[in-house]
């Protein structure tokens, strides 16, 4: 089998990148969890500096994706 035959799941990692000291906070070490912190406001306040964190809609996959399935839980509103 060649490598492109091969399929093989790419990891991307999902961070918030802080306005004022330009730190790239990870919420957590896995991507959907950390996108379901940001969702639900859990993660607001940057690591390095403590500057609360503006977070800005993202049209990524993963991050449709889980917010679908915190509008199907009942977590989050169809129109956030």
């Amino acid at each position: 089998m060649t490598h492109k035959e091969q399929k093989m799941r790419c990891f991307m990692s999902f961070h918030v990148v802080c306005g004022g000291c330009g730190h790239r906070n990870r919420p957590h070490r896995s991507p959907k969890r950390g996108i379901r912190m940001v969702l639900l406001g859990e993660f607001k306040h940057c690591r390095n500096c403590g500057k609360e964190l503006k977070i800005l809609p993202s049209d990524r996959p993963l991050v449709r994706a889980v917010r679908v399935q915190l509008v199907h839980e009942g977590l989050l509103s169809p129109e956030e």
